[in-house]
């Protein structure tokens, strides 16, 4: 999802601003998603509050998953999905080279 949001920015999703990693292909995409990294937690943990092992990622698991990163969250501009707001940052990053200024707004 990040680094597909790198992409349509016009980014490398490979070339990092603080992920560097020659074995990940998509350190930029991890320096984007960081931020929202809370929401992945999130949902992990109301899944699976006991912190239990969980020995296969069955199909209602991984709906379950992506209803979680799917709902929508606040922000100070209203209610954004999570794809969204990585698409906002992956833009505003874009931005933020090509003008040589901060633009990128959490």
């Amino acid at each position: 999802m990040t680094d597909r949001a790198c992409c349509a920015a016009g980014l490398h999703p490979t070339v990092g601003i603080n992920h560097h990693n020659r074995y990940d292909p998509f350190c930029l995409a991890d320096d984007l998603m960081e931020p929202f990294r809370y929401v992945v937690d999130k949902t992990a943990r109301s899944l699976n509050p006991d912190n239990a092992a969980v020995p296969e990622l069955s199909g209602e698991l991984r709906r379950k998953i992506l209803s979680g990163l799917l709902e929508k969250l606040p922000t100070s501009r209203g209610m954004w999905t999570l794809t969204d707001l990585l698409r906002l940052s992956a833009e505003q990053t874009a931005r933020s080279f090509q003008r040589g200024e901060m633009c990128l707004v959490y």
